[in-house]
């Protein structure tokens, strides 16, 4: 593959690069469309051009935003996809696909720009159910004990009259994250009933959205660094980091139809959970 796009972050503002990893460390797993932190110089994304040819590793600009501008070079008046998606944790992995028409879009070519998504206009993936758009990480990450999971989404499943899975496991429906048409996020941890946080994400406006669940095993969903709603208490471990924007089934009625950003996956609680999201919905949300 190419790898044009793949620029080298620099110091902004004559300061070195700070990200949200640098300050919070320890992230079992981390994919974005910004740079996450000083440590990580590989590329964001992979973007396929529907012009055909090799593909193009893109990377950041000299504000660690994704570099959209080599993107627009690269695809001009053609449609752009996303065939890898690459983990800035330092452990080496990646979401990916490797089938044409189910690699999320990341560029339309018709108008010639970036999709993008939350109040402050940032790229995204697009997952569409009607295309069954999904990713595979590879290798599954499983919350064990104590966990926390941190995303950028902008949900569109009111657009599709349907529940899409954002993350599941690739091997059974215990452990994985809905989000159906009234905006409800599910949560389910080693089978059982859901936790649930009724109308949680509103269609068509970004948010940060995260789940916890602590060393005495209560699960707390979050929405915009706010307070917990959709609680429980569950055991056993949450084997759910594996499959993005569709269950272990593929079923056509649980794809995912929504915009993704960023997704960070810690094996353990976070004290500073709540700085967390806020650095999250400062950038995306506003």
């Amino acid at each position: 593959m190419l790898g044009l796009g793949l620029g080298v972050t620099k110091p902004f503002g004559g300061e070195a690069f700070v990200g949200v990893l640098d300050t919070h460390s320890g992230a079992e797993a981390a994919v974005s469309l910004r740079r996450l932190t000083a440590s990580y110089s590989g590329p964001a994304i992979t973007v396929r051009s529907a012009a055909g040819g090799d593909p193009l590793d893109i990377g950041f600009d000299a504000n660690g935003d994704l570099d959209t501008a080599a993107i627009q070079s690269f695809c001009g008046s053609n449609d752009g996809f996303v065939t890898d998606w690459y983990d800035q944790s330092g452990n080496g992995r990646k979401f990916t696909q490797g089938t044409a028409s189910k690699q999320p879009q990341i560029y339309i070519g018709s108008s010639t720009s970036v999709i993008k998504a939350g109040a402050q206009g940032k790229a995204a993936l697009r997952f569409l159910k009607s295309a069954t758009n999904e990713m595979d990480f590879g290798t599954t990450i499983t919350g064990v004990d104590d966990w926390y999971f941190v995303s950028a989404i902008e949900s569109n499943q009111g657009t599709s009259s349907s529940t899409g899975v954002l993350i599941n496991s690739n091997s059974d429906e215990n452990d994985r994250i809905r989000i159906t048409s009234g905006g409800d996020t599910q949560v389910r941890i080693g089978g059982g009933s859901s936790f649930t946080a009724s109308s949680a994400l509103t269609n068509g406006t970004g948010a940060i959205y995260a789940v916890q669940r602590d060393g005495s095993d209560n699960v707390s969903q979050f929405i915009n660094a706010g307070s917990a709603v959709g609680t429980g208490t569950k055991s056993g471990n949450w084997a759910a980091f594996r499959l993005l924007g569709r269950n272990q089934a593929g079923s056509a009625s649980l794809f995912l139809n929504s915009d993704v950003q960023e997704l960070i996956f810690y094996n353990s609680i976070q004290s500073s959970r709540a700085d967390i999201e806020t650095d999250l919905k400062n950038y995306y949300v506003g």
